[in-house]
């Protein structure tokens, strides 16, 4: 299991690199406005593609299970379904962000001394949309086969292509951030061109034909049940970091250059739980469509031991270094001990979310998906939108805001966690 999550951990950081290059090079050489610019519009970007993220992970979930099978096939069908899907969904993300960015970052209550950085920024950046839905699905496909290594090549093949760029778009052409908005779409291209290159290499599970790109009806609606709920609930949740970004935008541009750079320190942590959630849908995947139920219960027991002890000592150190860290991405004294004061509640109860990915991973291995989408619409996006439109309007801090992050993800991991017990209940009359 290891050798499997830290290809895709690593890919992780590398594919993170992209958005963390931009907000170093802006925040140090452009200045915090540049940087609360590209930061605040994280939350946004992901509204538009987290609920095609959902249709990825059900491609390798769809996949996997025809591989358990020895189904050549179908497998090929979905490689192909799920291509087409991620061209067709890159367009239209691509053109309605162009349409509806600026509209969306007034919603956001986006301080008026950055909106028209951060409208310049999303202009550039939903171009490359199609390439980062390449990225997604095509390395969903490869890990559903079990080879993490070649998205981690390619990724990192573009991950230095926009650190590069970064340096010279900014440094020497002075484009300020329309320059690292270009770096990502130009290095997204490159890394999704290199995986459909390798995909037509492939054998002949995965194997592409652009000659037979298309939609498989029966395949599309099953990538549909399992992914639309994923993709849904994914919605759902960015809206409700869409709302607690704009209660942070409400506390001035500091406050949002802080948690832009807090924000680029702490999301490495959580590539840990989510290289183990997708090793934890592909394997349960594989070894359900191969009806091997009591793996699929081995394998969730040995992520959660692994995650939550990785995440525990990683969290720790983090926090520790914390000031080191964040200097990283922004040298004002002042936005650095509020970027801390964020930390303290997302970054020491980073494991906390650690139980709520392993759980939803091995679910999502199941292709049990809507009830848990269900559950955290209610439990964990109705409690956070609650708690930012009635608490608070009362108490309007940075730290009254953040607790509500690990408060909201102890109730999915426990949610989580008993649905996953009584589906492995089911099966103990097969083994």
């Amino acid at each position: 299991m290891l050798l499997f999550v830290l290809p895709i951990a690593v890919a992780s950081i590398i594919q993170q690199l992209f958005h963390s290059a931009d907000t170093a090079v802006v925040g140090r050489f452009v200045g915090k406005e540049a940087l609360a610019a590209v930061g605040g519009t994280t939350p946004l970007i992901n509204l538009f593609i987290e609920f095609f993220v959902g249709l990825s992970n059900a491609a390798n979930v769809v996949a996997a299970q025809y591989v358990g099978q020895g189904n050549k096939k179908r497998a090929a069908d979905t490689v192909h379904t799920a291509i087409t899907v991620a061209l067709i969904s890159g367009v239209i993300i691509g053109i309605a962000g162009l349409f509806l960015a600026r509209p969306l970052l007034k919603l956001m209550l986006v301080p008026e001394d950055i909106i028209g950085l951060s409208s310049e920024y999303l202009r550039v950046y939903f171009i490359g949309m199609p390439f980062l839905m390449l990225n997604n699905f095509s390395s969903a496909i490869f890990r559903s086969c079990g080879d993490t290594k070649k998205p981690l090549y390619c990724l990192s093949i573009g991950g230095a292509v926009n650190i590069g760029l970064n340096l010279f778009l900014v440094l020497v052409l002075n484009l300020g951030v329309s320059g690292v908005a270009w770096a990502t779409v130009i290095s997204s291209g490159i890394s999704s061109a290199l995986l459909i290159l390798l995909l037509m290499r492939e054998n002949e599970f995965i194997r592409l034909y652009p000659n037979k790109l298309g939609i498989d009806r029966k395949i599309f609606w099953k990538l549909a049940k399992i992914g639309l709920p994923s993709g849904f609930l994914g919605s759902v949740f960015s809206i409700s970091n869409v709302c607690t970004q704009s209660a942070i935008n409400s506390l001035g541009t500091d406050t949002v250059s802080a948690s832009s750079a807090a924000v680029n320190v702490e999301i490495y942590l959580q590539f840990i739980g989510n290289a183990f959630a997708q090793a934890v849908t592909t394997a349960v995947s594989q070894n359900y469509g191969a009806n091997q139920y009591d793996r699929c219960v081995k394998i969730i027991k040995t992520a959660l031991l692994l995650c939550v002890s990785v995440t525990v000592v990683l969290s720790s150190a983090v926090y520790i270094f914390g000031h080191r860290l964040l200097r990283i991405f922004v040298v004002d004294a002042a936005v650095i001990e509020i970027a801390m004061a964020r930390m303290k509640y997302t970054v020491i109860f980073k494991f906390v979310q650690s139980i709520m990915d392993i759980m939803s991973g091995g679910l999502q291995g199941y292709g049990y998906t809507l009830i848990p989408a269900l559950v955290s619409v209610v439990g964990v996006c109705g409690v956070r939108l609650f708690w930012i439109f009635a608490v608070f309007p009362n108490y309007q801090t940075l730290g009254s805001l953040m607790i509500i992050y690990p408060v909201t993800q102890a109730v999915a991991a426990v949610s989580y966690t008993l649905l996953a017990w009584c589906r492995s209940q089911q099966f103990k009359k097969f083994y």
